[in-house]
């Protein structure tokens, strides 16, 4: 959130809340916390790709940045879909809507 205020770039306001509205991660990382063994490895990754996007930002590539988000994105969506059971097609939906904002 503070990524997308720091932008002062309305678009960017609504594309995150957007985003953080289609993707249910809370309920991932409840899942995630009955379940510890898969919290490590996906809280490095997830790590990991924040800071490969702000580093894209730093280095002033919105193309990479924009790249980073969605490889993100689809990474969560493994996790919502092996982990929450949520329907594939549902997920894909939503991404496509996403990555349509991106490009913008």
């Amino acid at each position: 959130m503070a990524l997308a205020e720091a932008s002062g770039n309305f678009l960017m306001g609504k594309l995150y809340e957007m985003a953080s509205n289609m993707f249910p991660d809370w309920r991932l990382y409840e899942y995630m916390f009955r379940h510890p063994e898969l919290l490590d490895t996906s809280l490095a990754r997830e790590y990991e790709e924040h800071c490969a996007i702000l580093e894209a930002v730093a280095a002033h590539d919105p193309d990479l940045a924009a790249r980073q988000a969605i490889t993100h994105i689809r990474n969560l969506r493994k996790e919502l879909i092996e982990f929450l059971g949520i329907p594939t097609e549902l997920l894909q939906e939503k991404e496509k809507q996403v990555e349509a904002l991106l490009s913008c």
